[in-house]
């Protein structure tokens, strides 16, 4: 259910769901872009596999870190597909962004039963190192959420606060109503 090729334009990665089991069983496969040296089936070289998980998002981060976002964790590996950390998440999200490259910020919604959250529209700043480095709590639920390397923009219906990846506020503006995307 995602793609995306490495920042190095040398490989590429695809998640999917398998169902030809009673679980199913979320998958991430790696494969090389091109020629490819050795014996690969089809490019293919790496791959790993998640039980009574669903990875949602696939994305590559600096140095070529491909980071993979389910329904329950958030998992970075490395060029070979190699596991480096996995991040359990405390509450569902709502919102993901990966567009600064250098971290993530995850949109909480519901916390999850089986831990203590946080608040329902907070944002979690992560770190190419698995590890929080900010935490952002918002007036009520994330509407848009969008990270720059500068900061991340964070909507609420008509309120939109620009924050650091620490979680300290840059600027607040509010709509005089409710916005869906900024262009």
């Amino acid at each position: 259910t995602g793609l995306d090729i490495s920042e190095d334009d040398k490989s590429f990665s695809i998640s999917y769901i398998d169902t030809t089991d009673i679980s199913a069983i979320s998958k991430i496969v790696f494969f090389y872009i091109g020629e490819t040296e050795g014996d690969y089936i089809d490019g293919m070289f790496s791959g790993i596999t998640k039980q009574n998980e669903y990875i949602v998002y696939l994305y590559y981060m600096e140095n070529n870190t491909l980071v993979a976002v389910s329904d329950k964790s958030v998992i970075a590996m490395d060029s070979t597909g190699k596991e480096i950390w996995t991040y359990s998440l405390p509450n569902k999200l709502d919102w993901v962004s990966f567009s600064a490259r250098t971290y993530i910020a995850l949109g909480c919604g519901e916390e999850m039963e089986s831990a203590d959250g946080y608040k329902n529209g907070t944002v979690i700043f992560l770190n190419l190192q698995g590890k929080e480095i900010g935490t952002f709590e918002s007036d009520s639920e994330i509407t848009y959420l969008e990270a720059y390397s500068d900061g991340t923009v964070v909507g609420n219906s008509k309120k939109f606060t620009m924050v650091k990846k620490s979680g300290s506020v840059i600027w607040e503006h509010s709509a005089t109503q409710d916005i869906n995307d900024i262009i």
